[in-house]
């Protein structure tokens, strides 16, 4: 039996209550697999507790050494953490997010072990972070093993902020292979859009566009999953066009319930843009999972989203902030149900073919193997 190796997963947040992808990454990666989480340089280990004490009295006297520590001296914390690796036998480390890679490169070259940084989108592409921490990523390129880029339009940026081309690995998300047993209904009224409310999802432009064909079509209704900064003020728009009735923005959707969802759409709406900020999607998960499920497609030409979907076969992309555009593709979709059917068939071979779930993993498994050997 071949022993597998011991890979350290770095990520801000919980696994429990963190990212879909980072989430499948800790439970599907063929590694005996140690999991960092609670901020870019984590202090808990899955399953285990803190690495440093977490009293009020401890936390403060961490704060005090930072600020006095001189540049390249390692602190407390950093140093507990070297410790638990090397104790692990840690072979491997993967970082989630370049802000954690940031952290993490030192601790790794101090160790002697390999790491891996995996970008996921606005640690890429956000103006603030890219002034903050664009230096210390020069450096973080520099010892990485690999960066990985979740998209074509992504791995540019990176190679742009100074990753070799040479350690930049593309590696586009897959679905949950639930996905692609989703029958979508041939009669179904419903077009569907799921995620955060925040900016660079522009959903009022999503809600702007439908109200421009809501009157074509009466018997159809735009359901917008998901939560966040731009939530409240969303509804208001929805109240204001008086499409309460047409319009449903249910909140919070989990995971159990995406694909009943799905199966009850005609087709999948997103309109992704550049936000003010800069802060940019890497490729939508949503987006691949509503095509692996059948449905055809209505986003932009933003990012990785042009990766998965083939414009004009697979479902419509159209520029960033298009509104008319993005009304004429609804209008497009709803006029032609049967279009509808066979571009979502077609997406979900697409899908199948190119961004499985499987392809994306394997990839991580390799360059696990390769720098544990």
């Amino acid at each position: 039996m071949v022993k597998k190796p011991v890979l350290a997963i770095l990520c801000p947040n919980d696994v429990q209550v963190t990212e879909t992808f980072i989430k499948a990454h800790t439970e599907l990666i063929d590694a005996d697999i140690k999991i960092l989480f609670g901020g870019y340089l984590p202090n808990f280990v899955r399953n285990e507790g803190p690495l440093v004490a977490q009293h009020i009295v401890a936390r403060i006297a961490r704060k005090i050494e930072q600020t006095l520590l001189p540049e390249g001296v390692l602190s407390s914390h950093e140093r507990a953490i070297i410790r638990y690796l090397k104790k692990e036998k840690v072979e491997v480390v993967l970082a989630e997010f370049g802000l954690t890679g940031v952290r993490a490169y030192q601790l790794c070259r101090a160790a002697g072990i390999p790491l891996i940084v995996h970008f996921h989108g606005f640690d890429a592409h956000m103006y603030r972070t890219i002034q903050q921490y664009g230096a210390a990523y020069k450096k973080m390129f520099d010892y990485a093993s690999y960066i990985v880029g979740v998209s074509r339009y992504m791995c540019n940026a990176l190679e742009q902020l100074g990753a070799p081309t040479r350690k930049i690995v593309y590696n586009p998300y897959g679905p949950n292979p639930v996905f692609f047993n989703c029958q979508p209904a041939s009669d179904a009224k419903i077009l569907v859009a799921l995620g955060r409310f925040i900016p660079k999802k522009a959903p009022f432009i999503t809600i702007k566009a439908f109200a421009r064909i809501a009157s074509e079509f009466p018997d159809i209704r735009l359901r917008m999953g998901g939560t966040g900064e731009l939530w409240d003020s969303c509804k208001q728009l929805v109240k204001d066009l008086q499409l309460e009735d047409r319009i449903d923005l249910p909140g919070i959707v989990t995971n159990d319930q995406v694909p009943p969802l799905f199966n009850d759409a005609l087709a999948f709406v997103q309109h992704s843009v550049i936000a003010p900020d800069g802060d940019t999607e890497g490729t939508p998960v949503a987006v691949i999972e509503a095509s692996a499920a059948g449905l055809p497609v209505i986003a932009t030409k933003h990012a990785g989203i042009p990766d998965v979907i083939v414009n004009g076969e697979t479902g419509f992309l159209v520029k960033e902030h298009d509104i008319d555009g993005f009304a004429e593709a609804m209008r497009t979709i709803l006029k032609s149900p049967e279009m509808a059917i066979k571009m979502g068939e077609k997406g979900k071979s697409y899908i199948k073919a190119n961004f499985s779930m499987e392809k994306h993993i394997n990839t991580l498994n390799n360059l696990i193997r390769q720098l544990s050997q």
